[in-house]
């Protein structure tokens, strides 16, 4: 009797079980950790074989909408320590309705980077077991371990070994139509953190796209779209991020989203974009913002610009024009009105400043 190959064996123990993983009731107090901010969530950043599944409303406009484009989505999220990049195998002809990005990944021994990207990652632990460091906190990881990583999360450690792992990067788009087709709030789509949880389901889910994609996804958009929406039900039922009483942002979600904002701050900040970061809509996002913060979303992020201007203005080492460009202005002149709105001074005035302090440092 000749064996089914593992591809097929996979895919009917996946479709035998898909009732039971998306049947998770939502808020189960008992299957979720509940954490306001897990300060040791962390995936892998390497190169390495991977398939993209990416949704048909999610077309050109929406990629442009994108901090990191499919083409360049490795090199944004490696600490590449030398290693060439690994073919990708892109999703060719129609694209299904959902957002999904598979990954096999591999970093070798050393410090890991993870830069906070507008989609949530799922990493499963695919390899020997790893130890490694988190702020002083060791740590081990074994096969099946998952890690979930919210949208806009970053964070630095270290791993003694190199580490294989599935790494699954959901965009929020497709938790939000998933909540909305099992009738839960969109507006509240997003993703809790957490670290090292064991969870056969997701193990089992990852496992089948990992073959899907190292098969060339024979069994085709249905198949994988299956997958998709499988893997997005079971995260907004076991793992949804906690609701703030005050109708505003949680305190993990406004860290994620201010954190996204100083470290691109440069780049243009849209809306949308930074909606994604917590799983939101953008005209949520204009509300929960400014009942969090006390400011509308454009108006936080235009002083944030003017206080990191200043500083380099002051420092004198660059021209004003180079200031208005790294501080995400659009032309000099825009620099100068806000400056002038929010400080009382001009970028002349600040570089004057600047050059007189200069002179009385030993």
């Amino acid at each position: 009797m000749v064996p089914k190959p593992i591809t097929e064996t996979v895919r009917s123990s996946v479709i035998a079980n898909l009732r039971s993983i998306t049947g998770v009731p939502r808020n189960t107090s008992a299957c979720r950790a509940r954490s306001d901010d897990c300060k040791h969530v962390r995936t892998r950043k390497k190169h390495g074989n991977a398939g993209t599944l990416a949704s048909d409303k999610a077309s050109d406009s929406q990629l442009k909408e994108r901090d990191v484009n499919t083409q360049d989505l490795a090199s944004a999220t490696t600490n590449d320590a030398g290693a060439a990049p690994g073919p990708r195998g892109l999703w060719e002809g129609p694209r299904p309705r959902i957002g999904l990005r598979v990954d096999l990944r591999t970093t070798a021994p050393g410090v890991v980077e993870l830069k906070a990207l507008p989609e949530h990652r799922i990493k499963v632990h695919a390899g020997p077991p790893v130890r490694g460091t988190c702020q002083f906190d060791r740590f081990l990881y074994t096969r099946g371990d998952v890690d979930i990583v919210p949208a806009g999360v970053s964070d630095v450690w270290h791993e003694e070994d190199s580490n294989t792992s599935i790494v699954l990067e959901v965009t929020p788009s497709l938790l939000r139509r998933t909540a909305e087709d099992i009738g839960i709030d969109p507006d509240h789509a997003g993703l809790e953190p957490r670290h090292q949880v064991r969870d056969p389901q997701i193990e089992h889910l990852a496992w089948a796209l990992e073959a899907e994609r190292a098969a060339g996804y024979p069994g085709g958009l249905i198949y994988a779209e299956s997958l998709g929406s499988a893997l997005a039900i079971h995260l907004l039922g076991r793992y949804p991020a906690p609701l703030t009483s005050n109708g505003g942002l949680s305190r993990p979600q406004l860290r994620r989203v201010t954190a996204y904002i100083e470290e691109y701050l440069d780049q243009d900040l849209s809306l949308k974009r930074l909606a994604d970061v917590v799983g939101v809509s953008p005209s949520h996002l204009k509300t929960l913002f400014k009942r969090s913060s006390g400011l509308p979303v454009h108006e936080y992020v235009v002083q944030r610009r003017v206080e990191r201007a200043k500083w380099l203005l002051l420092r004198g080492d660059r021209p004003a024009s180079q200031v208005a460009v790294e501080t995400g202005f659009a032309h000099q002149s825009h620099m100068a009105r806000c400056m002038r709105r929010i400080l009382g001074a001009t970028p002349a005035s600040l570089m004057h400043a600047g050059r007189q302090v200069s002179r009385w440092r030993p």
